[in-house]
């Protein structure tokens, strides 16, 4: 009993810790900048370094909520740290309508766990993230709850081969800077590019059909692949697709921390 009550003791304190911050960033922002915006997608493609870049070009505060992990950690299971995220984008969204760029990973329902992927991969077992597809429906619920907020959802890939994004990855690994310096070995790191590559495609063929702006971060040439996607972000801000968004939301949520 002693020890249920210290482990809610803790998850209190971490989440009052995270929402002051966040409460910090919300005020940095202000209300005079444009509509937020949400940036989600694969991991290891560079989605933080296009909400950098944006950021600083157009006055945004970056919000990763790789920055909320300590806390989600605490939690018990992959479900109850969805809805953790969920509930903390839509009170950013709610308290920051203007000014803040959102990135973060694993925001719809049914976000492959590309760590478990590449572990049964690794194993051998036959058929193992083969026919990679997005649960039906979690694209377009992601983009009404986004857009009923009065906010932008950008989708980020890698469309490139899967040789081509493992090079990439076996470059940056090297250098110790990723997580998957000490978390993957050669093999699984291929894994893991043939899990980013046909998830990728398939985020591509869902925003076509959505309507989301889907971001190709080349790894090829992956300079100007950020500058182009934080081109297109300004464009499609300039176009007003948070209004479009917004209309595909025929009720807002108000889900509460």
């Amino acid at each position: 009993m002693t020890g249920a009550i210290h482990a809610r003791l803790q998850r209190w304190n971490k989440r009052r810790r995270l929402y002051r911050r966040m409460r910090r960033l919300i005020r940095e922002a202000g209300r005079g900048r444009g509509a937020s915006i949400v940036l989600t997608g694969l991991p290891r493609i560079g989605k933080s370094v296009v909400a950098q870049r944006f950021c600083a070009r157009h006055g945004y505060v970056h919000v990763p909520l790789d920055s909320a992990l300590t806390y989600l950690k605490l939690l018990d299971d992959d479900d109850a740290r969805y809805r953790a995220r969920l509930r903390l984008v839509d009170w950013l969204l709610r308290r920051g309508p203007k000014g803040l760029c959102i990135e973060g990973s694993d925001l719809h329902a049914g976000f492959p766990r590309y760590r478990e992927l590449v572990a049964r991969r690794s194993a051998g077992e036959a058929g193992a993230g083969c026919n990679l597809s997005l649960p039906e429906g979690a694209l377009r619920d992601l983009a009404n709850r986004v857009g009923g907020r009065g906010a932008a959802l950008f989708v980020a890939g890698c469309c490139d081969s899967p040789e081509a994004k493992g090079r990439a990855l076996h470059e940056y690994r090297a250098t110790g800077q990723c997580h998957t310096s000490n978390k993957f070995d050669d093999a699984q790191t291929d894994h893991l590019a043939d899990i980013i590559v046909a998830l990728s495609r398939d985020y591509a063929r869902e925003c076509a059909a959505t309507g989301v702006p889907f971001l190709d971060i080349s790894s090829v040439d992956f300079d100007d692949a950020i500058d182009l996607s934080v081109a297109r972000i300004t464009g499609a801000l300039r176009a007003g697709v948070a209004d479009n968004s917004a209309a595909w939301a025929a009720r807002p949520r108000r889900a509460a921390p």
